[in-house]
């Protein structure tokens, strides 16, 4: 006997409809949360921001110093002291005068140690010896020599008398110096002296 297959039905289950109201809940929880996560980002990209602007211990950044340039101030003048014009006296008393012997006289120095001058009553002589030694002043043994010291206000490297014939005469001047320098070695005591023979004019 030949059994005849009992014929398949296929069935085919539907889910189970959702309520509406279910539904709604869903889409907005759904919104909920996407609300949520952009809340989220939003300050998570705030807290960076500021966390630029701070130092790595937790401090708010200092701005970079800012070079200010120092203004420029002018140097005050400062006046050029007065230099005081050399003397140039060559006349007795420390009268303004010239260092040029004056005209018509005769100028003796320490090279003319032990020479003769001769002088015309009435003419000068000037004498100049080296201000490296301290001259004492001549004694005069005649009355016809006048020796007279020129006083200089300022050093100009010698010491200086005038010696003025006013009779026939004849004398020895003497000077002694002393050192006055700065090696007492390099200017030991010294004399000089000069013979003076005055007479008179001849026409």
């Amino acid at each position: 006997m030949v059994s005849t297959p009992c014929p398949i039905r296929a069935t085919t289950r539907q889910a189970p409809m959702q309520p509406a109201g279910d539904r709604r809940r869903r889409r907005g929880s759904w919104r909920a949360r996407t609300l949520v996560t952009a809340v989220v980002a939003t300050l998570a990209l705030v807290a960076v921001a500021c966390g630029d602007d701070e130092t790595p211990d937790g401090g708010a950044s200092e701005p970079p110093p800012v070079d200010t340039p120092e203004p420029d101030t002018p140097e005050p003048d400062t006046p050029e002291p007065d230099t005081p014009e050399p003397d140039t006296t060559g006349a007795p008393d420390g009268d303004d005068g010239d260092l040029e012997v004056p005209e018509g006289a005769e100028l003796a120095t320490e090279a003319d140690d032990g020479t003769t001058v001769d002088l015309a009553v009435g003419e000068l002589l000037v004498v100049r010896l080296d201000s490296a030694w301290a001259w004492e002043d001549p004694q005069v043994g005649d009355a016809g020599l006048e020796v007279t010291p020129v006083s200089h206000l300022v050093d100009p490297g010698f010491f200086e008398w005038q010696v003025t014939a006013h009779a026939p005469a004849t004398d020895e001047l003497r000077f002694a110096g002393t050192p006055n320098c700065a090696d007492p070695d390099a200017c030991p005591d010294r004399t000089v002296t000069l013979r003076i023979a005055a007479a008179d004019a001849v026409e």
